[in-house]
């Protein structure tokens, strides 16, 4: 069953999630596979969760070995830059078929447009100082990394866990009539925007669990 996207950090060892992938999979064992080699599937091990913030850490087997650089995680005085280019790799469009994941990764890219109060949209402490990202997060795509592309490439600013849908404005209306005059049709379009939990909320585990051993 496919759950949602991930992200190694730092030294390779440690993979960050969303804890709502996870919630219901706890006493499951946890595995991830990647699009390079999606015949091979790699052990995960629950290290420490933060609901609240919906935010986990896993520990990756130690038989893999990182395909791609490893993303880090921002310090105490990261402040969002609003002007430069994030992106993320997702992999909302998988699909299972005939029982086998069929892997199908995206990238977007972006800028966060700006930081929010979320408490009311992600149910709490997730929501606080919560960035809100310019393109959209189809399901699945949660659990997946937003990051600097040039600023400091590589460099993590948020989780995407959700999204926040809003009205164009003004609300655009596409009224068709029937021959016979009798067949009214209203498309209303959306804004769709994902919605990332601050990265600054995933620094106490990180602090613990990779700082804590270094």
């Amino acid at each position: 069953m496919f759950l949602g996207t991930g992200f190694i950090i730092e030294d390779g060892t440690v993979l960050v999630t969303a804890d709502h992938n996870i919630r219901g999979f706890i006493d499951t064992p946890l595995y991830f596979t990647t699009a390079t080699d999606v015949t091979t599937f790699w052990e995960l091990e629950v290290i420490d969760r933060d609901p609240l913030h919906d935010l986990a850490l896993l520990a990756v087997d130690a038989g893999y070995a990182p395909q791609m650089p490893r993303l880090t995680v921002l310090g105490e005085d990261f402040e969002p830059a609003t002007d430069q280019q994030v992106q993320t790799t997702e992999y909302g469009h998988t699909e299972e078929v005939d029982g086998r994941l069929k892997l199908r990764p995206a990238t977007r890219i972006g800028n966060v447009t700006r930081v929010i109060d979320a408490t009311e949209n992600l149910s709490g402490p997730a929501g606080v100082d919560a960035l809100e990202i310019s393109f959209p997060a189809l399901r699945g795509a949660s659990g997946a990394p937003v990051f600097y592309s040039f600023y400091r490439p590589g460099q993590v600013v948020g989780v995407i866990v959700a999204n926040a849908s809003y009205d164009l404005l003004p609300i655009q209306i596409e009224t068709d009539l029937t021959d016979d005059n009798t067949l009214l049709e209203e498309r209303k379009y959306l804004l769709p925007q994902a919605l990332a939990v601050n990265i600054k909320h995933l620094l106490p585990m990180y602090n613990r669990h990779l700082k804590g051993q270094s």
